[in-house]
């Protein structure tokens, strides 16, 4: 509807059309009048129609209909004048207009358009200040309530993990100071009697070493994990791996970064598989889900073809372990229940 009336529309007082209910017509013409306030393109439609509600009929409320259906039509159209933009607002006052006041000359008549269009200009102020008041009000309301449900769904959330102590797993760091970031040139695999370590060096040549891959994320950040996982996939390619360590890196890595759904690894959640544990890895943003005894070593932030049976299980039956309560771990478990309620979307 592009117009709230036809502009060859003629509403008259014809006895012959059939009566309609003049109560419902007068909230209908009400409740238009309250809009002109912020429409004045439906002013004049609403006017003309408002003249009928002694004895309205039927053609008068097809009108009145029409320009419901124009508003719902125009709900996207307004004018917008941001805050700090400089607009200013000019009254023009027109003596010469009819008034409904008697001006004995033309100075009163002056006066009385000059008082006529202040009155306006002050209702049109106070309209943009109640708009503004009503606009902050709703905005209050609004964060209000979003405030109440992100505190309602954290509470949800918080039953859903646990905070545990550190595993203490052996590892030997050589001392480097917290303010000097060293990147990963290298890794070795280091044997000590039946031990082996995950040996990582560093540009000035210290070295650190880890027994489990679970303690080197407990180290390592996201930069050092990227770093570490090109030199991985670097020698994987010059050279074959045969040490069970060098392939156990390059399979969990290949598996985080460059995974694909075809992926045998995928296929050991067929069945009624158990998942064992979940565990998060701030430092780096990984985390770890142990289904039977298969560990899954994951990005937090992308999205893997797990099963709607082990994201079930994961979401409600085992708690994701963490070190402490963090966002990371609100977002990942609100991550988790988006996928078992939508899928598996590749990326």
């Amino acid at each position: 509807m592009k117009t709230p009336m036809s502009s060859d529309t003629k509403l008259t007082k014809d006895e012959e059309y059939e009566s309609v209910d003049s109560t419902k017509y007068r909230g209908m013409i009400g409740s238009l009048l309250y809009l002109t306030v912020s429409r004045p393109d439906i002013m004049f439609s609403v006017c003309l129609c408002a003249r009928f509600q002694e004895a309205p009929k039927a053609f008068h409320l097809e009108e009145v209909k029409r320009i419901f259906r124009y508003i719902k039509g125009t709900t996207h159209l307004g004018l917008w004048y941001p805050k700090g933009t400089g607009i200013e607002t000019v009254v023009y006052a027109d003596s010469d207009h009819k008034q409904t006041a008697l001006a004995i000359s033309t100075t009163e008549a002056e006066y009385v358009s000059a008082g006529k269009a202040c009155q306006q200009a002050l209702w049109m102020k106070q309209a943009l200040i109640d708009y503004d008041r009503a606009g902050e009000d709703l905005q209050q309301e609004s964060t209000k309530k979003q405030k109440i449900d992100d505190n309602k769904e954290k509470e949800e959330l918080k039953q859903c993990f646990e905070i545990v102590s550190d595993d203490g797993d052996d590892v030997t760091i050589d001392a480097t100071p917290l303010s000097v970031k060293i990147p990963i040139v290298d890794y070795k695999i280091y044997q000590e009697g039946k031990k082996s370590f995950f040996q990582i060096i560093k540009a000035d040549g210290k070295t650190q070493m880890y027994l489990t891959f679970s303690k080197m994320l407990k180290n390592f950040d996201r930069e050092d994990l990227e770093v570490f996982w090109r030199i991985v996939k670097a020698r994987f390619k010059k050279t074959k791996l045969v040490i069970y360590m060098d392939t156990f890196l390059h399979l969990n890595l290949k598996t985080m970064f460059e995974h694909h759904v075809e992926d045998s690894i995928w296929k050991n959640q067929q069945g009624l598989v158990k998942v064992l544990n979940w565990k998060l890895f701030y430092s780096c943003g990984v985390h770890c889900v142990t289904v039977q005894t298969i560990p899954y070593y994951l990005l937090v932030e992308k999205m893997y073809p797990l099963t709607k049976h082990t994201l079930y299980q994961m979401f409600n039956n085992v708690k994701l372990q963490v070190d402490y309560e963090s966002e990371m771990a609100y977002e990942l478990l609100r991550f988790v229940k988006k996928q078992l309620k939508e899928g598996y979307v590749p990326e």
